[in-house]
């Protein structure tokens, strides 16, 4: 799992990723993290490490998903 869709997926989930010195720690709820989650982590735990460290987890915009207009769910009306 590629970093970006790991740390979308956890924030989605509300998992919460900290460091406490050379330590990744994390919080999620009950039941949220699976095999995949903690395999990715594990992977990932030094960039995560790096990225916490210098501050850049802690934006929440980083974790905002895309948005996708869709004029029929939106209820726009077609400007003719």
């Amino acid at each position: 799992m590629k970093l970006h869709q790991l740390l979308t997926e956890l924030s989605h989930q509300g998992v919460k990723l900290w460091a406490e010195g050379d330590q990744l720690r994390l919080r999620a709820p009950k039941g949220v993290l699976t095999d995949q989650h903690r395999r990715s982590i594990s992977a990932l735990q030094p960039e995560l490490l790096r990225l916490l460290k210098e501050g850049k987890l802690e934006k929440n915009s980083y974790f905002l998903p895309e948005i996708v207009f869709d004029p029929q769910k939106s209820g726009a009306v077609p400007l003719n």
